[in-house]
């Protein structure tokens, strides 16, 4: 039976200063504060993989050298240079090492029968490190008044950060773009195929019994489509008004094929790039 985590006390504020300093000039803006507490997490778990997947007598630092230097461009992608990796690396480590002092998962050589222990164990650490920080950052904001906390969840960032609007998205300083007008569909050219070239009348007395398979619509007495036969081998039915659009308008490369199995109808009409 696994033990629970050695309780350490940990004073996240004195341990990770610079994360509080970015916070206080966040607390009016929980959505981006979203943003950074989703920076920390993503980097705290590389961490911990660094932890756990070392084999035994190898130098942590070297995994750790290769986390650190991802969560520094991390940083500089999100803008959020004044975060202290170091500090966040001390973190980790207190929480990594109450852990392997107190829990039966201890690192291992990666190895088939070591793998899922190594992700179990990591599993456990990001969990620890979510609640951790999750208390310290309550605590900090609102005074541990949860019912006040701002954020749907701590864990994590763009979507949980906090609920925002349509308006709110598209104006935010993360996803301000220029939208890209260029057209990417194709569009039908030349003359339209004529209806008897691709199809022949249904003439029997009775409606047939199932659905035109471009609109999934059954065929009725009372509407005014023209019901007609797919010049392939089947004859499958369609509206005729369907199947025009499919032959005439939708610029597909086999436009000129029956919908349900491909056989060729007529010559297709030509398609161009809006662009060209």
């Amino acid at each position: 039976m696994q033990q629970p985590f050695l309780h350490v006390h940990m004073d996240f504020p004195l341990l990770f200063p610079s994360l509080f300093v970015s916070l206080e000039r966040l607390k009016d803006d929980p959505y981006e504060a979203g943003w950074v507490l989703g920076c920390i997490n993503d980097m705290a778990g590389c961490f911990i993989r660094a932890y756990v997947r070392t084999p035994p007598g190898s130098d942590v630092n070297n995994y750790l050298s290769t986390a650190r230097a991802f969560a520094q461009s991390y940083l500089r992608a999100f803008n959020s240079s004044d975060l202290d990796i170091g500090q966040l690396l001390d973190v980790v480590q207190m929480v990594h090492t109450s852990h392997t002092q107190t829990g039966t998962y201890q690192p291992s050589p990666v190895a088939v029968d070591d793998q899922l222990i190594q992700e179990d164990m990591i599993m456990e650490l990001d969990d620890r490190f979510a609640e951790l920080l999750d208390e310290a950052v309550v605590k900090y904001m609102y005074d541990g008044e949860t019912d006040r906390i701002e954020f749907v969840d701590l864990a994590w960032g763009w979507n949980d950060a906090q609920e925002i609007d349509d308006e709110d998205i598209s104006t935010h300083l993360r996803v301000q773009y220029i939208p890209d007008e260029t057209p990417t569909e194709y569009i039908p050219c030349g003359p339209k195929i004529p209806l008897h070239d691709f199809s022949a009348p249904y003439t029997s007395a009775t409606l047939p019994d199932a659905t035109s398979s471009i609109c999934c619509e059954s065929f009725e007495a009372d509407d005014s489509r023209p019901i007609v036969l797919a010049r392939c081998v089947s004859s499958h039915i369609f509206h005729g008004e369907c199947l025009g659009w499919w032959v005439n308008e939708s610029a597909m490369a086999n436009a000129n094929t029956c919908p349900i199995d491909r056989a060729v109808l007529c010559v297709g009409r030509g398609r161009v790039h809006p662009t060209t």
